[in-house]
């Protein structure tokens, strides 16, 4: 599967320019998914139809999906709580049930319930040619984009410490008799380790996926949305991912260049110049009173 993610600001026109490749891709005879990662869905009203968590089949090789995030984020956090109580019994003798509950406003939550609920639909839509996200504002995807690569140290980190945890526990086991203890020495049979290694495995899905994909920042011909372009464009550098191109929405020919001072160094294509590449005439299903003129 391929990975097209559209960024930039809020109403900068990612939801429509997500819409227009998709279907394209779909009538190429692609089998696409579209899906919007962002609080405030909009591929409902580009489409004139509702879409839903369950999502909608549009052509023969198009499903939409408008995932309710709240709904995910609320998943993740009872799944978490449940994992950490199962691993950690002591939770409950220390009374720490009501900091769990507290997780839902810690830092980080939604990027990690996104990130989840992009794991699970690539992999239930393996089958499919192309991936198509419309991603939240810039502060989120970025954040998004950048957790991977945190969590993939962050893993590495704990799975050190569980690995020396489980030697020591090993040591007392020989010295005082495995029978007196009940709690795991090795690796394959110690809970906590092998949840880090099944979260390990997911983030490392996920940091190839990201690294894989073609990132596409959308912007405005306004010196706010091209100064944000440019910190986009230096904080994806950071990481390495690929942006093959910049598109300024809602101009014509040239005229983004006027007063422009970031993305000299990257190739700028005007909507114009997207329509006529995936031939805007195939686009009669869209609501022509949503798209840039």
């Amino acid at each position: 599967m391929k990975y097209i993610f559209f960024m930039g600001k809020g109403g900068v026109g990612k939801s429509t320019l997500s819409s227009l490749i998709a279907y394209k891709l779909a009538k190429r005879g692609e089998k696409t998914v579209l899906i919007s990662l962002d609080f405030a869905h909009n591929l409902g009203d580009i489409f004139n139809m509702k879409i839903g968590n369950k999502g909608v089949r549009l052509e023969e090789h198009l499903d939409i999906f408008e995932p309710d995030i709240d709904r995910w984020v609320e998943e993740y956090l009872r799944n978490t709580r449940v994992l950490i109580k199962e691993n950690y019994k002591y939770v409950s003798v220390f009374n720490l049930d009501n900091m769990l509950n507290l997780m839902k406003n810690s830092p980080g939550i939604e990027e990690y319930a996104i990130l989840h609920l992009l794991y699970e639909k690539t992999k239930a839509l393996a089958d499919m040619d192309y991936l198509v996200v419309d991603m939240p504002p810039t502060a989120l995807a970025l954040r998004i984009f950048a957790l991977p690569f945190i969590t993939r140290e962050w893993l590495k980190t704990l799975l050190k410490l569980r690995k020396e945890i489980l030697v020591k526990r090993k040591r007392i086991a020989n010295v005082h008799g495995k029978e007196k203890y009940d709690f795991a020495v090795d690796e394959h049979e110690d809970k906590v380790y092998r949840n880090l290694k099944e979260q390990e495995e997911e983030n490392w899905f996920l940091l190839k996926l990201i690294q894989g994909a073609n990132i596409i920042p959308v912007t405005l011909p306004v010196q706010l949305s091209f100064k944000e372009t440019e910190r986009i464009l230096k904080k994806l550098s950071e990481f390495k991912l690929n942006v093959p191109f910049v598109i300024v929405n809602r101009v014509k020919n040239d005229e983004w260049k006027k007063g422009c001072v970031c993305i000299e160094d990257k190739e700028v294509k005007t909507f114009d110049d997207f329509k006529r590449e995936i031939k805007f005439q195939d686009f009669d299903n869209i609501d022509s009173e949503i798209l840039p003129l």
